[in-house]
């Protein structure tokens, strides 16, 4: 079984993706590909070019080979994402039948169709690890999904290539590191991991403070500017993050501004994850513990000689 990721034109037709009980391509429209076999890569090529005569050869390759991996590399039992109109929501579903060409369903107009039987509730894309978040930002329409297994783990499903115990322990070492920090601590080290990614940030909160702990401005070659309040809460594991902390911290935040939850907390509740994302609000960032030694193993050198010595971490190889 393996996991892809089929676009409904940033999420225009997933309504239609959901109803019809399918996945579905645009491309090459005008004819059904039922007689494009796995060793005719060629003749894909062929037709592709025909109808497309003026597309750039890299344009035809990155496409053709998107059409390839729908016809002929998704397969009966693997499963289907596709993400809703509001890039939150991604519904999950499992293939069920073969390709297949329908081009008299008016609510989509992608012929090229596999039968799909979608789960009814979605799951949030915060919710996932960041690895696979940012495996997800692919902007193909159709791609394979890697870190499957830790997909597997969202919906419920258990992995085979993973040892999630092993990878629990690891990450329950990690934050017991980080808990051992002070509350300041806690929070410039949430500083230091801002200005890792990218953002121009400062550490303005005080021990025991419940407003904002940090805050960071990200300019992107000038395209766009973001303006990142954060509050970090440095709390037990177990301890669960309610609502409540979502909605204050939204009030607290000004109208052009983004915000974000950083705690150390393993335990989020559903009704949390979905208060950040409500409609109608200003949307809340939430990075769990999880998440949280993600973010702190991929720029743990960028962190201040300071923060390492107290950490007191290293790095260890795993194999894929």
């Amino acid at each position: 079984m393996a996991i892809y990721c089929v676009r409904a034109e940033f999420g225009k037709y997933t309504e239609a993706f959901l109803n019809g009980k399918c996945a579905a391509l645009g491309w090459l429209t005008d004819e059904s590909l039922n007689s494009i076999g796995p060793d005719q890569y060629e003749t894909l090529g062929h037709l592709y070019k025909k109808d497309n005569p003026n597309a750039s050869k890299m344009s035809a390759a990155q496409n053709v080979a998107q059409i390839w991996r729908f016809l002929i590399d998704i397969k009966e039992g693997d499963i289907i994402i596709t993400p809703a109109e509001n890039v939150e929501d991604l519904f999950y579903g499992e293939i069920v039948s073969g390709y297949y060409y329908d081009h008299n369903d008016l609510s989509c107009p992608y012929p090229h169709r596999k039968k799909v039987n979608w789960e009814k509730k979605p799951v949030l894309r915060s919710s996932l690890s960041i690895p696979l978040q940012n495996t997800l930002r692919s902007s193909l329409t159709v791609f394979y999904v890697k870190h499957e297994d830790a997909f597997l783990e969202a919906i419920g499903k258990k992995g085979e290539k993973r040892d999630r115990l092993i990878y629990s322990e690891l990450n329950e070492s990690i934050l017991e590191r980080v808990l051992e920090l002070s509350a300041e601590e806690f929070e410039i080290l949430v500083t230091e991991l801002l200005s890792a990614v990218g953002f121009e940030a400062k550490h303005v909160g005080k021990s025991g403070d419940q407003g904002v702990d940090a805050r960071g401005e990200l300019d992107i070659y000038g395209m766009a500017k973001v303006d990142l309040w954060i509050q970090a809460k440095r709390y037990d594991l177990t301890r669960r993050i309610d609502s409540s902390i979502v909605k204050d911290l939204r009030a607290s935040v000004p109208e052009k501004s983004q915000a974000c939850l950083i705690t150390t907390s393993r335990n989020i509740s559903k009704k949390t994850r979905e208060a950040c994302v409500r409609s109608g609000f200003k949307r809340i960032g939430l990075i769990d513990g999880n998440q949280l030694v993600e973010i702190l193993i991929d720029h743990y050198q960028d962190l201040s000689d300071e923060l390492k010595e107290k950490l007191k971490l290293r790095p260890v190889l795993f194999p894929e």
